[in-house]
């Protein structure tokens, strides 16, 4: 056999509508393979936009992450810094009334510089209250509206600070918001053990927090943009190329650069979900490449890669919507859209023609069209078991299954072949019926 060529079907049978009958060709070559390859790119891009979308998704969830936990580790730190800061103001507080104390000359005295030491605590920001409880547990002084002054104070804290233990953290007493802080220590005065108390409001740290919360927010922007941006020139193209290139290489054959096997499999479960969904009609054909192993065998790989080439170029020759597959070493897919099992025929049947014209090798073809209720397993299953039949009758015809049989042609078809018993080899010429039947071999040279 030479070498095989890419073929391009011309004439009426060159393309069929969804019943399978014949539509013009009148659209030229580099305008369908335009077609094709608009598709393939395009699937191809959706695959590289999905891809890039999960890189962008994940580093948007990483840096909101790391917001977070900056979020929840900055929001503690600063929470114990203001208490920090909060406590070492008490302690002066209390450093200064216990100085006030040592210095009045009277009682009098005392209580009026203490009030106006309260007083400035009060008008601190964010101080909600600041008291001097007397040993009594009666408010003898505040520096601020919320608490009047002669009113008991019933805080088990205040009482601990009466018996001269400090306390410092948030609102525990009845009715208090307990997100406020709160610093009570006992307080030694000419009179007795006083509760110096100082609260304050949670107001205050809360914005310091929402400070932070923008903050981290705009340099969280700022970082994912620029990073993004860094990413992308640095490794995220290479690595989207990268990912291209392997998901290309997993589901497409390195010879023809058709869909192999593992495409094959998630193409036909899910067109046979929406056929099913829809109530469309598909049908499935399958090519074996008759003698193909002992050509290639015979004539080197250089051209078995040309022959299968050549056939690809056969099956991509038809409609856009058909997909083709390799989905063996010398066996072929292709899946039909919209169209019946009478189309499914005719269109097998110019497979089978072009292939022998063209790129110059015959097959063996087995079809089955998808009927209710059957599964993607159930269609492949009647096609292989057709395509067997075919092969055992060494028909060069399509075979249908048992459920799907129609009429077949006996026109004659002869493919070219190569006799084991001749010396030096030359064409043997086998031909076959598609009505099933066979014809002996004759060798056109005698043995030696």
């Amino acid at each position: 056999m030479p070498p095989t060529t890419p073929h391009a079907a011309a004439g009426p049978d060159a393309g069929f509508d969804g019943a399978g009958h014949g539509r013009s060709s009148d659209t030229p070559e580099p305008t369908r393979s335009a077609r094709r390859g608009r598709i393939r790119w395009s699937r191809r891009r959706d695959r590289g936009a999905r891809f890039g979308a999960r890189l962008l998704v994940a580093l948007l969830i990483a840096f909101a992450v790391i917001g977070a936990v900056a979020y929840v580790l900055l929001a503690g730190e600063l929470g114990r810094n203001q208490l920090a800061t909060y406590a070492a103001l008490h302690r002066a507080d209390v450093y200064n009334i216990e100085a006030i104390a040592k210095r009045s000359r009277g009682e009098r005295e005392m209580a009026r510089e203490i009030a106006e030491l309260l007083a400035a605590i009060g008008r601190r920001p964010g101080t909600h209250e600041a008291l001097l409880v007397g040993p009594d547990a009666i408010v003898r002084a505040s520096g601020t509206r919320a608490v009047p002054t002669g009113g008991p104070i019933a805080d088990p804290n205040v009482g601990a600070a009466l018996r001269g233990t400090a306390y410092r953290g948030h609102e525990a007493g009845a009715g208090e918001d307990a997100r406020n802080f709160n610093f009570i220590a006992p307080v030694d005065l000419p009179t007795g053990r006083f509760a110096f108390e100082v609260s304050y409001d949670h107001a205050f740290l809360d914005n310091n927090l929402g400070d932070v919360r923008r903050t981290l927010l705009l340099v969280g922007v700022l970082a994912l943009l620029v990073g993004a941006g860094v990413f992308y020139l640095v490794g995220g193209r290479s690595l989207m190329r990268s990912h291209r290139i392997a998901l290309q290489r997993a589901t497409r054959d390195g010879l023809t650069d058709l869909p192999n096997h593992r495409a094959f499999q998630d193409d036909l479960e899910r067109a046979v979900a929406l056929a099913t969904r829809y109530g469309d009609s598909i049908a499935l054909v399958v090519l074996d490449l008759d003698d193909f192993k002992y050509a290639n065998e015979r004539r080197g790989h250089k051209y078995g890669d040309a022959v299968l080439r050549g056939v690809t170029a056969v099956l991509l020759d038809g409609r856009v919507e058909d997909r083709a597959y390799r989905v063996g070493g010398d066996e072929f897919a292709l899946l039909l859209s919209r169209v019946d099992a009478e189309g499914a025929r005719t269109i097998a049947d110019r497979l089978v023609d072009e292939l022998s014209a063209g790129a110059d090798v015959s097959v063996s073809v087995g079809l089955s069209d998808l009927r209710a209720d059957q599964t993607a397993d159930g269609l492949r299953a009647e096609a292989g078991a057709a395509l067997n039949e075919a092969k055992a009758a060494a028909v060069a015809a399509p075979s249908t299954s048992t459920r799907s049989a129609t009429a077949r042609s006996s026109r004659r078809v002869t493919r070219p072949m190569r006799c084991a018993d001749c010396s030096p080899p030359t064409a043997c010429a086998r031909s076959f019926s598609r009505s099933g039947t066979s014809a002996p071999t004759r060798c056109s040279a005698s043995k030696r």
